[in-house]
């Protein structure tokens, strides 16, 4: 997956020190490693909301049943 350009040029509107890739996860596993990788530096509350296109209802469906497999579990 690829981050879509309009957010890396927000993120580097905002941010011009940061590289966006580093704010965004590249597939759950990515995702899942990121977060962990903050919790264990002691952050507790994220926002995690899909990138990519989630248009349709099946689409946001897929992004919540995947959200709910792989992430809900790191919930503390």
């Amino acid at each position: 997956p690829e981050i879509p350009a309009a957010l890396i040029k927000s993120v580097r509107a905002r941010r011009p020190d940061v590289d966006p890739a580093s704010l965004f996860g590249m597939g759950w596993a990515d995702t899942r490693d990121k977060i962990e990788r903050y919790v264990a530096a002691g952050l507790s509350k994220f926002v995690v909301r899909p990138a990519g296109d989630v248009a349709t209802a099946s689409g946001l469906d897929e992004f919540l049943e995947r959200f709910a497999t792989e992430l809900l579990p790191l919930q503390n």
